[in-house]
């Protein structure tokens, strides 16, 4: 018996991708991406009539010397530029939402 949740997963996968490695003398860097695949619509087998949105992002990079590895978080500065407009945008709608009914209040 299938489950909504068999359906979900099915049609959002998340992956961890690692990329090609780097060696330079005694340190290997290898770099690491999130990637979410939704498929929507139609058949979802090859050829299918269904839609496939991917997108993928750098997440880390494992840095190696000497047999110790360490993993580099990579920060999305897009991201949080990207909220930081969203959060004053907001701001900004309140601001004017909450001076117009004060202007209503008043007339």
């Amino acid at each position: 018996m299938r489950s909504v949740r068999d359906g979900i997963e099915r049609m959002v996968e998340l992956q961890t991708l690692r990329g090609p490695e780097v060696i330079r003398g005694s340190l290997t860097v290898t770099p690491v991406a999130r990637s979410v695949t939704v498929r929507v619509g139609g058949n979802r087998g090859v050829g299918g009539g269904g839609a496939v949105i991917v997108r993928s992002w750098p997440s880390a990079v494992l840095v190696s010397v000497d047999g110790r590895t360490s993993r580099v978080r990579v920060v999305n500065a897009t991201r949080w530029a990207q909220i930081a407009i969203m959060f004053a945008a907001l701001l900004w709608i309140y601001e004017v939402w909450s001076r117009t009914r004060e202007r209503k209040e008043r007339s």
